[in-house]
């Protein structure tokens, strides 16, 4: 996420969390509908955000405490401010419901203060005991924290400037004693960490609305939504989230309708949002494949200046998935068959018509957006075209061989 605020003090977390006794009753409510898990990765820059999205959320349509749904959230946060990264702070299980007119935000378990929320095996533990502990017919996610794309953990992208700040974070990002020290999670081990399928996965990160992603996940999940460009730091509108998404039918539209108008309404209106039908992701995959193949030259050749952008201008890696394939000269036919899957696939997208108009390193032009981006292979980056090779993606597409 791109910080467009002051940093916030962050509100102590005894009272954003909410915390109360334990949950051991054995009466517990243990199976449910609808289960909603947030998992909030914010030991970092964010945390204020973070923990402004557990607030907003208690603000919604909270299901009462004998509902047939629920919210189970994982909540890290720093301690005081978002300047402080070298105390420690234990993340937390809580679950939040409503008894008797109140919302209750219910601690279900302490973790280890050296936790490290980007570790895999950490990951598919904190599901994995959700999963245990309360048995869904539908599970969704929510995950919020840093993010870039497809890129390999720990990527620098600037190879001729390789400064500690200059890190991109793959999904999620744990601080240790300051920036220059993330922790992040690989695409791909994010994927293999998932123990149960979900009807939804959103992607509250920066840039990952792309191909690579939706397609390392489309096992794990039945619709996807996320931001080919940066999500600015406020994030998903989690007020109207409990209404959206614990219901018969998750309202996932309704979610990124929220979210565009939320941004829409501003001085410098920027915002990206897309849902995925992840089923049809094989087809789509096929129909790229032909014309990556037919076309391969022509790709190579690409003026990326000339294909519409997601990204800042110092992170050239992610580009429009149709406007790529457009441009390299796809036929008619070729266009057609693309479009018939891509409109299978990619239910809604909505942008604006600039992101973060006139301000340094963006300034983007939003007029070739099909919902999803690709990466435009460089000849010259041979380390992020090795890794590439390893993407499920481009295992199908062979976009970079």
């Amino acid at each position: 996420m791109y910080s467009m605020k002051k940093n916030l003090i962050l509100i102590l977390l005894m009272a954003v969390l909410g915390v109360s006794s334990c949950s051991c009753d054995k009466r517990e409510k243990t199976s449910y509908e609808n289960l909603l898990i947030y998992y909030g990765c914010g030991y970092n820059n964010l945390s204020g955000y973070l923990a402004e999205d557990i607030r907003s959320i208690t603000e919604g349509a909270v299901p009462d405490v004998n509902s047939d749904n629920a919210i189970v959230a994982f909540c890290h946060n720093t301690v005081r401010n978002t300047g402080d990264y070298q105390t420690k702070h234990a993340p937390c299980l809580i679950k939040i419901y409503r008894r008797s007119g109140y919302v209750v935000r219910d601690t279900l378990k302490v973790y280890p203060e050296k936790s490290v929320d980007t570790d895999p095996e950490f990951f598919n533990s904190v599901l994995s005991e959700i999963k245990n502990r309360y048995q869904a017919k539908h599970y969704g996610l929510i995950f919020s924290s840093h993010g870039s794309g497809w890129l390999p953990e720990s990527y620098y992208y600037s190879p001729k400037d390789k400064t500690k700040s200059d890190i991109l974070r793959s999904i999620g990002s744990q601080y240790d004693i300051s920036a220059a020290n993330a922790r992040e999670m690989d695409i791909r081990k994010f994927a293999e960490a998932i123990p149960m399928h979900l009807d939804y996965m959103i992607l509250d990160c920066c840039l990952m609305g792309c191909v690579e992603v939706a397609y390392e996940v489309k096992d794990k999940c039945s619709y996807f939504v996320a931001s080919p460009t940066e999500i600015l730091t406020d994030g998903l509108d989690y007020v109207n989230i409990p209404g959206r998404l614990l219901s018969s039918k998750p309202d996932l539209e309704g979610v990124c309708l929220d979210y565009y108008s939320l941004y829409e309404k501003r001085s410098n209106p920027s915002a990206t949002i897309s849902l995925v039908d992840c089923s049809m992701l094989t087809e789509l995959s096929r129909i790229a494949a032909d014309i990556i193949s037919a076309h391969r030259e022509e790709i190579e050749a690409l003026d990326r200046n000339r294909i519409q952008s997601y990204a800042r201008r110092s992170r050239p890696y992610f580009y429009d998935f149709r406007h790529i394939l457009e441009s390299c000269g796809a036929t008619q036919q070729e266009l057609e068959l693309l479009d018939s899957a891509l409109e299978k696939t990619v239910l809604l997208e909505k942008h604006t018509e600039y992101f973060l108009r006139g301000e340094s390193d963006y300034n983007i032009k939003l007029d070739n957006c099909s919902g999803m981006s690709m990466y435009l292979p460089g000849a010259s980056w041979t380390y992020l075209n090795d890794y590439y090779k390893t993407l499920a993606w481009n295992k199908q597409v062979k976009l970079v061989e």
